[in-house]
């Protein structure tokens, strides 16, 4: 069993990245050309920057 896995990672492992996209293995990006950018104002006390960028990208319009 696990040599049947072994041969079908391999065998994905292999695939031109059209060919991961065609069978399913990966999705595409949503906008592949969106640019990130950081936060606009200055961290408020108590809140961490891990919260700030979470809000942001919960924002942002794809």
């Amino acid at each position: 069993m696990d040599k049947e896995i072994e041969k079908e990672f391999e065998r994905l492992k292999n695939l031109s990245f059209d060919g991961k996209l065609n069978l399913g293995a990966i999705i595409p990006a949503r906008n592949p050309d969106r640019i990130f950018t950081l936060p606009i104002g200055r961290i408020k006390k108590g809140k961490q920057l891990s919260e700030i960028l979470i809000s942001e990208r919960r924002s942002a319009r794809f």
